[in-house]
């Protein structure tokens, strides 16, 4: 029993290194120029190593963006600051600014991530994870039901592409404002929308 726990731990650090030399080489030079003995020498491990733990860099960027994706969209919970058909906005406040938070303290990967132009399919599966997430909270909450299918497909592509787009935003420019000031400006988007945010006024013309 004792053996094996050793044998895990070396697994786990085996590919926690993996992971960070990944990342770190992410951050100097493109995806499609990394090559597996790239990834080897700066985790000090043999290629050999590497292919014990995944098949190909393809496979080692898959399961890094499915991983780090699953523990940021779990952060997001609608149903924690909406309650009969109410959205309490100091929870969502305190929500918004826990998802800060993780992005600040998991920078190293979402700046690899959105700063490399050549891995479309990070900005893809951050929406679908967003997506499924909005659809089955609001689906729970029986919030969607009461509009139909294509506005209910249109409004979480406009919630989500808008949050992702501040959250690229942010990022890219070095995470310069803090998490809190960040989780408030969201606050206020989602609350009082563009228009409101701006300080306009609708005006309604009957003809």
């Amino acid at each position: 029993m004792e053996n094996e726990s050793i044998t895990d731990l070396r697994v786990i650090k085996t590919r926690q290194a993996i992971k960070k030399s990944f990342l770190d080489l992410l951050r100097q030079k493109s995806f499609s120029t990394i090559t597996i003995k790239d990834i080897a020498n700066h985790a000090m491990i043999g290629r050999g190593t590497f292919y014990l733990h995944y098949e190909d860099k393809y496979q080692l960027l898959d399961h890094l963006i499915d991983t780090e994706l699953k523990k940021f969209s779990d952060i997001i919970q609608p149903k924690a600051y909406i309650h009969n058909d109410i959205v309490d906005d100091q929870t969502l406040l305190h929500y918004a600014q826990k998802a800060f938070v993780h992005l600040k303290e998991h920078d190293s990967f979402f700046q690899s991530m959105f700063l490399r132009d050549d891995i479309p399919a990070f900005r893809t599966k951050l929406q679908q994870h967003f997506l499924q997430k909005f659809n089955k909270e609001f689906k729970d909450l029986h919030i969607t039901e009461r509009i139909d299918e294509l506005d209910r497909e249109i409004l979480l592509i406009f919630i989500s592409s808008a949050v992702i787009g501040l959250i690229e935003w942010w990022v890219k420019n070095g995470t310069i404002q803090t998490p809190e000031q960040m989780a408030k400006k969201l606050q206020t988007l989602l609350t009082k929308g563009p228009i409101h945010t701006l300080g306009l006024h609708i005006q309604n013309k009957t003809t």
